[in-house]
């Protein structure tokens, strides 16, 4: 497979490799959440399974060319919605969570509850953001953003070398690396670097992102409200491609 260096390589890919996922959608009762879904739908790469709103949801006039490609679970409230979806991802009903309008900790209550979660024992559920900056010729994941506020030796598996990105920098402070300045992956110190970070390349360097949780049972798309239903679409597509 050819290098995916941005998110329109990555959507070609999945539309030329046929891949399509079930995603359990939690609380959709915002308006980007189910915008963001139409996208991924009309690209064809996710099935639709709306946990809460349905009679809202079957109103919406972009869902509606999809409906073959929609199922709807009842839901009371978005934390039930939250418990339901869970339960769809455990019983491999379901290869990717997302979430819609509810708090994140609500959701990960649910993914972390010890009886009925599905964070396999061991593992380390950790934020990766994936980034497709102008001024870069590839993407650029970073972690952690959002989860671990600070990571332990155990949590972070290796530390990156200065001037990461720049091999021009490199050379100019007579450093050597194995990265030679080419690096695909950041592991931030903690998540206030991690964040900032997140914030600078978005605000001020014209970056696109997509955002997921992994270490579960499947990835989780976990946005935060500012995001764009844009976002909320490159992040299904990341998602879909890490469940694949």
């Amino acid at each position: 497979m050819n290098t995916i260096k941005n998110f329109d390589e990555l959507i070609a890919h999945l539309k030329e490799n046929n891949v399509k996922k079930r995603v359990a959608v939690v609380w959709p009762a915002d308006e980007k959440t189910p915008a963001a879904c139409a996208q991924a739908l009309e690209a064809g790469f996710i099935g639709a399974i709306f946990v809460g709103c349905e009679e809202k949801l079957k109103a919406n006039e972009a869902l509606k060319p999809f409906a073959d490609s929609i199922s709807y679970v009842d839901a009371s409230d978005a934390d039930d919605a939250a418990a339901k979806a869970v339960a769809l991802v455990r019983e491999s009903k379901a290869d990717v969570l997302m979430k819609g309008l509810i708090n994140t900790d609500n959701l990960l209550r649910a993914v972390l509850n010890k009886e009925t979660g599905i964070l396999p024992k061991g593992n380390v559920l950790t934020h990766a953001a994936v980034a497709s900056i102008p001024s870069y010729h590839k993407f650029i994941i970073f972690t952690d953003a959002a989860v671990i506020p600070y990571p332990n030796r155990e949590q972070r598996i290796e530390m990156v070398a200065k001037c990461a990105c720049s091999l021009h920098a490199m050379e100019a402070k007579g450093l050597t690396s194995p990265l030679q300045g080419d690096s695909d992956v950041l592991i931030m110190p903690d998540i206030e670097a991690g964040n900032v970070f997140y914030k600078a390349i978005t605000l001020f360097a014209g970056a696109s992102t997509a955002g997921l949780l992994l270490g579960a049972k499947c990835p989780a798309v976990v946005p935060s409200r500012a995001d764009s239903a844009q976002s909320k679409f490159y992040s299904l597509a990341v998602a879909t491609m890490a469940a694949e």
